[in-house]
């Protein structure tokens, strides 16, 4: 059983690994380290039983618990900082297992039960942890769930925006925005006449250049011209559900324009 276990523990690192590494990867790595290292120790004090070697069980369990403890911490911090569950769970798993550290820890210096006492909160933060997870499961991360308003956009001053097909819908209103909060607002269009007409209605500072997203030759000439720093490329422009046509270096004229021409693009 006691190996079993140890399986078990990188289990749960293994699981982890995928749920934290798109937002907090050094982490995610650290803890799955965590666990192989818990699960490494505890394969070995399970083995030195088997043996009769209780001395080296007693050892081995505590350098595990002490280890798991301490990179619990950093798993904690992100569970509190993503919001991947309510923080006050996460707080509590933070003083949990820095409480089983110490105890492990003073245990090791020959503090008789120390190790057992430590082990109550953060035992009960890993049995709330599991019910929460099955009830309701991961949270949202914070970085997801934010909304970002107008009010909130910071200051886009001394910037530059570039935007395909800024001359109506979306991208005209996104260019809007952008200008209204001070960056200069690039509308990389295919008709240099509305991207005009479409410039005009804006308060800002703003830029027409042609783009046609159907010529894989014009998009490189609009890349190999431009000078400067970009702030952010918005690929807006794209068609809809077009005749069936291709663009003029043959590909599908939906594929080529919405997906293709963005990749060159950026």
């Amino acid at each position: 059983m006691m190996l079993l276990n140890s399986v078990a523990v990188v289990a749960i690192g293994a699981l982890m690994l995928p749920v934290l590494r798109p937002h907090a990867p050094s982490t995610a790595v650290g803890y799955l380290a965590t666990r192989i290292f818990e699960g490494s120790f505890l394969a070995i004090g399970a083995i030195a039983l088997l043996v009769g070697a209780a001395n080296t069980n007693f050892l081995a369990y505590n350098i595990a618990m002490a280890g798991l403890g301490i990179g619990s911490l950093f798993f904690c911090v992100a569970l509190y900082r993503l919001r991947l569950v309510p923080r006050i769970l996460a707080v509590w798993g933070f003083v949990g297992y820095a409480a089983f550290a110490t105890g492990c820890f003073l245990e090791l210096a020959g503090v008789a039960g120390a190790g057992l006492v430590s082990t109550i909160p953060g035992g009960l933060f890993e049995i709330l942890f599991s019910i929460w997870l099955i009830v309701r499961g991961f949270g949202a991360p914070a970085a997801i769930t934010a909304i970002t308003t107008i009010n909130s956009i910071p200051s886009l001053a001394s910037t530059t925006v570039i935007v395909t097909g800024a001359n109506s819908g979306i991208g005209l209103e996104a260019a809007r925005v952008f200008a209204a909060w001070g960056a200069h607002v690039v509308f990389a269009v295919r008709d240099e006449k509305k991207g005009r007409d479409a410039a005009a209605t804006v308060t800002g500072s703003t830029e027409v250049r042609p783009l046609d997203l159907a010529d894989l030759g014009l998009v490189r000439e609009f890349v190999e011209e431009w000078t400067g720093d970009i702030y952010l490329l918005i690929n807006n422009a794209g068609v809809l559900v077009p005749p069936f046509g291709h663009t003029k270096d043959g590909f599908e004229l939906q594929f080529g324009i919405n997906h293709l021409r963005h990749f060159a693009l950026g």
